[in-house]
């Protein structure tokens, strides 16, 4: 199976996209406005013809901007419908939790979204890795990217939520962040 991840500097530096050996395109400072269909990441990056599972992980950047919730989510639904017409189905990765510059209110409601547009599409997964990473253990000193042991958790849930080998599609959102083993609305 071809896996691909997608999103911020959390896909782009070593981490879970590296430990599912997933390719990558991580581009750092990535907001979802970047990822939308006719944005500049797609007009200016190669991507692979297919792929199973696609993952992008996004948030943390539209947050440190002070995107509105509702915007995020609106974008966050039009990648989905992209990357769902480019690939197959979709799962998506919830932002992490932030504080401080990166203000954990928007990433909370960030991952509100993510989670509510999870349900009324069911052609979406989620992977909710919000509630996986503690602030003070799962983090490097400056609190903005997960250490080693949050990737591990990271890549543990999403590696848990995969489907039988079929064809779908992984849309992991850093847009990353809520739930400890992930959310599937996979009908069997």
């Amino acid at each position: 199976m071809a896996y691909l991840a997608l999103g911020d500097s959390i896909t782009w530096q070593p981490g879970y996209a590296d430990l599912l050996g997933w390719e990558k395109l991580g581009i750092v400072g990535a907001q979802t406005l970047h990822w939308l269909p006719d944005g500049p990441i797609f007009a200016n990056n190669e991507f692979p013809e297919s792929a199973d599972v696609v993952s992008i992980f996004l948030g943390a950047n539209d947050a440190a901007a002070r995107v509105d919730p509702a915007v995020y989510g609106e974008r966050l639904d039009e990648i989905a419908t992209h990357l769902d017409d480019r690939y197959g189905d979709v799962l998506v990765i919830t932002p992490v939790k932030r504080e401080g510059f990166l203000n954990l209110g928007y990433t909370a409601a960030y991952r509100n979204e993510a989670l509510a547009l999870c349900d009324v599409r069911d052609d979406l997964d989620c992977v909710d890795v919000w509630p996986l990473l503690d602030l003070d253990l799962h983090f490097t000193s400056g609190g903005v990217h997960p250490n080693a042991e949050g990737h591990a958790l990271i890549a543990e849930a999403v590696q848990q939520s995969l489907p039988e080998p079929g064809s779908w599609l992984l849309l992991t959102l850093v847009a990353a962040v809520a739930c400890r083993w992930g959310r599937r609305r996979r009908s069997a």
